[in-house]
């Protein structure tokens, strides 16, 4: 092998391969919709994130990826906190109410995590599709800033954090019962 062969073979290795440049091409897309979207999209676009990993995290229970379990769960979690920190608790009554729950729902994330509690995840799980289809029709409904737009959410969530007991302490029956009473 000539030295001008050698040179050209190890060039070739350390160029990126085209699906590389397709990858990062697509990352600097995403980044840039996401730091342009306006607030609503942004809030839906949080709020698929946090959907999926909850499915991702419900399929890894199922094959016992432990790994996969915490990784999915602990994305959830950094979701739920920006969406709390994300809160203007300065707009609406029932701001206060969403951010409790949003502190409600991280601790149960955490928890589940902790002891990979299948059943705690699913309960939160329900819980957020919920509010993710609230948030869904806000954005749909014009809400430029997605904030409070849905009086019978706010109520909800005024009346879950305004209880003496967590909205879905720890036994399954009493998660199950919120669960049925939001759907």
């Amino acid at each position: 092998m000539t030295q001008a062969n050698a040179e050209f073979d190890r060039a070739e290795q350390d160029a990126p391969s085209q699906t590389a440049l397709q990858a990062e091409a697509f990352d600097r897309y995403m980044a840039s919709s996401i730091s342009t979207a306006p607030p609503n999209t942004m809030l839906t676009m949080l709020y698929d994130a946090l959907c999926d990993d909850l499915r991702t995290s419900e399929k890894a229970f199922d094959t016992n990826d432990i790994k996969g379990v915490n990784d999915s769960l602990v994305h959830a979690q950094q979701i739920i906190i920006a969406l709390r920190d994300s809160l203007r608790l300065d707009l609406w009554d029932g701001a206060k109410g969403l951010a409790s729950l949003y502190d409600f729902l991280l601790n149960e994330l955490i928890a589940a995590n902790v002891h990979k509690d299948r059943e705690r995840a699913r309960a939160c799980s329900a819980m957020i599709a919920q509010l993710a289809e609230a948030w869904r029709q806000a954005a749909r409904a014009g809400d430029g800033a997605g904030q409070g737009a849905i009086p019978e959410h706010r109520a909800r969530a005024a009346q879950l954090s305004s209880d003496n007991e967590p909205p879905c302490a720890n036994s399954a029956d009493q998660r199950r019962s919120v669960i049925n009473e939001m759907a």
